[in-house]
C-alpha cells in the first residue's frame, strides 16, 4: 500500500563512527571523534526515497570534533 503516492520502502544506508580518547597521564586525556565516517549522503526521518530528500531533510555529513579535559582532584 503507497500513502499519497509515495514509495513506502527506502533503500537502506549505514554510518560508522569513531570515537577515541587518549591518556596522556593522569588527570588529562585528549579526545577525538569523528561522525559518519565515510560520509554517506542519506536523508532524516520523514524521508521518502524522492529525489529531494537531502535538499529538504540532509543530515550531517562527515565532522570532526577535537578537545581536552582536565580533572582536578
Amino acid at each position: 500500500m503507497k500513502a499519497r503516492g509515495l514509495p513506502t520502502e527506502i533503500e537502506g544506508f549505514y554510518t560508522m563512527d569513531l570515537i577515541n580518547r587518549f591518556k596522556i597521564n593522569r588527570n588529562f586525556h585528549a579526545f577525538l571523534i569523528i561522525n559518519n565516517l565515510f560520509n554517506a549522503k542519506y536523508g532524516g526521518i520523514d524521508a521518502y526515497g524522492g529525489i529531494n530528500d537531502l535538499k529538504y531533510n540532509p543530515q550531517y555529513g562527515r565532522n570532526f570534533r577535537l578537545g581536552f579535559s582536565f580533572t582536578m582532584e
